[in-house]
């Protein structure tokens, strides 16, 4: 079995439609031939110099991943810079590239879904809601959707506990060597919001919900005083690491919907691009 990127194309758009990406994103098919045979698929959280390389040496037909690439618009294509080198690399490697971001963070079974169930949060809703009025669906399109969709999510724990217990926890389940926490390592969590990737903009959806701790990466100094003023903890876990539980999950599901027919990869050269010195 063999299908085109097209036929992906319409799969993702089921999956997490682009309509749902922030206005800012670049999503969806970004490099290559839509028409293409596709066979093999690699599924990354960013299309590297690694993963591109990794996915001319298994020959895969195109590469699925959460990041864009290219995130931002640029003048010009050279082979003598990082980002034209990339794009020479895979058109000449006949490798096309689809990229699924906030729309994928804002979909039911996208990156915030999979991390709340990771981390054993129960009972979760929408941390930010946004109707999909917001997102182009009008009263008078015909569709009478009532579905509420956003960013973020909220839920609680089965049984309270504290916050360096809850950590450890959080840090196991992601399997990371550490996370960064903000607050008292004793208090009591059980109400438990979250974001990924870069998510302190959603920090007051937290507080005003009553949150007892909100997960997120790349938190900054001030930000995590605020976060301490307001008296809410924070588990800074960063940016790969609430985000990298997406490609296994988006494998999974490319699998299922190519019922087994098409080798489905996973990126095994990505890492956490932050070390921790500790000597």
């Amino acid at each position: 079995m063999a299908l085109t990127g097209r036929e992906l194309m319409n799969y993702m758009e089921e999956l997490a439609p682009l309509k749902y990406a922030e206005e800012w994103d670049n999503v969806g098919f970004l490099i290559g031939d839509p028409d293409r045979r596709i066979e093999k698929i690699l599924v990354a959280l960013d299309a590297t110099p690694q993963v591109v390389e990794e996915g001319i040496v298994n020959q895969v037909d195109l590469i699925v991943t959460h990041h864009p690439f290219p995130f931002r618009g640029f003048k010009s294509v050279r082979r003598d810079q990082v980002e034209g080198k990339l794009i020479f690399s895979m058109i000449e490697n006949h490798i096309s590239l689809y990229a699924a971001h906030t729309n994928l963070d804002i979909a039911f079974g996208g990156t915030n879904d999979v991390l709340a169930d990771e981390i054993g949060l129960e009972s979760v809703d929408i941390l930010s809601p946004l109707s999909m009025e917001e997102k182009g669906e009008h009263k008078d399109s015909g569709v009478h959707k009532r579905e509420i969709l956003g960013m973020g999510r909220i839920g609680k724990l089965s049984e309270p506990m504290v916050l360096k217990k809850y950590s450890n926890h959080v840090r196991k389940s992601l399997g990371l060597t550490y996370v960064r926490v903000v607050g008292n390592v004793n208090q009591k969590i059980q109400k438990v919001a979250i974001c990924t990737g870069s998510g302190m903009s959603y920090l007051w959806e937290g507080i005003r919900q009553g949150a007892d701790v909100f997960i997120t990466g790349d938190v900054k100094f001030h930000e995590a005083q605020e976060a301490l003023q307001q008296g809410i903890a924070i588990i800074d876990a960063g940016h790969y690491g609430t985000e990298h539980l997406i490609v296994p999950a988006l494998a999974k599901s490319l699998k299922e919907w190519t019922q087994g027919k098409i080798m489905i990869l996973e990126s095994k050269v990505e890492r956490d691009p932050f070390q921790l010195i500790q000597e």
